[in-house]
C-alpha cells in the first residue's frame, strides 16, 4: 500500500516521506532547509575586550577586571583557567553576566601602586592569562591569551623655599600683594588670584 503524501499537511520542519515508500518500510528523515534543527557550534570562542584594556595605564587601584566573550562560556572551566602571578585566584572574585559571556574579575584588596620620589620610577604592571582547559558552552576551546595593564605611580617629592621676603608673598594679576593673610611677610606664600571681593579681578588667594 503506497503511502498518499496529500493525505494530511506536515507540519513546518517535519520529515518527509517519499511518496514511493511503503508503509512497512522504515523512513529516513530529512531536515528541511529553515527548519528547526541548529547547526552545531564548532567556532572557538574569542576574547572581544577587557577593561581595563591590555596595555593601558593609570589605572586606579579601585579597579574591577572584565573580560568580554563573543559567545556563552562554560563558567567552571574558564575559572579553572584563569592565571596570574600579580592577582592569584585566591586572591579575587568571579562573577558572571546572566548571559555567560563577560566574566568579572573583582581584587580582594586594592590594586598597588609604584611609590617613590624618581619622577622616572616605573608604574606596577599586572598581568593574567587563560590558559588552556576554558571553553564555551559548547565545548570548544579558547586560544590561551594574556593582557597586562599598569597602575598609577605615586611619586612624592620635596620642594625646598627660600625664606626672602623679596620671594615669598603674593603677587595678584596688577603686580601688588594682596591682603586678608597675602600680605607680604615671610611666614606665608599666596598663589594666584581669587573671585572673593574686595578686588574680585585680582585679590590674592592662598
Amino acid at each position: 500500500m503506497a503511502v498518499d503524501t496529500g493525505d494530511a499537511a506536515e507540519p513546518l520542519g517535519s520529515s518527509t516521506r517519499d511518496a514511493g515508500l511503503s508503509s512497512g518500510s522504515p523512513s529516513s528523515p530529512e531536515v528541511e532547509a529553515g527548519g528547526g534543527s541548529a547547526a552545531e557550534d564548532t567556532l572557538p570562542p574569542q576574547i572581544t575586550a577587557t577593561s581595563p584594556a591590555d596595555g593601558a595605564e593609570g589605572v586606579l587601584r579601585d579597579t574591577e577586571l572584565s573580560i568580554v566573550f563573543d559567545e556563552a562560556m562554560n563558567r567552571e572551566s574558564v575559572e579553572a583557567a584563569y592565571a596570574s602571578d600579580d592577582l592569584p585566584r585566591q586572591s579575587v572574585e568571579f562573577s558572571w553576566s546572566s548571559d555567560g559571556r563577560e566574566l568579572h574579575v573583582t581584587p580582594l584588596a586594592p590594586l598597588a601602586y609604584a611609590e617613590g620620589a624618581d619622577l622616572g620610577l616605573a608604574a606596577r604592571v599586572y598581568s593574567f592569562s587563560f590558559v588552556e582547559g576554558a571553553t564555551d558552552a559548547a565545548g570548544n576551546a579558547l586560544p590561551p591569551a594574556t593582557f597586562a595593564f599598569r597602575t598609577l605611580r605615586q611619586i612624592t617629592q620635596r620642594v625646598g623655599a627660600t625664606q626672602d621676603r623679596d620671594l615669598t608673598g603674593n603677587f595678584r594679576a596688577d603686580g601688588v600683594y594682596g591682603s586678608n593673610g597675602c600680605e607680604r611677610e615671610q611666614a606665608r606664600m599666596c598663589v594666584g588670584d581669587s573671585g572673593v571681593a574686595p578686588n574680585i579681578e585680582s585679590r590674592g588667594s592662598t
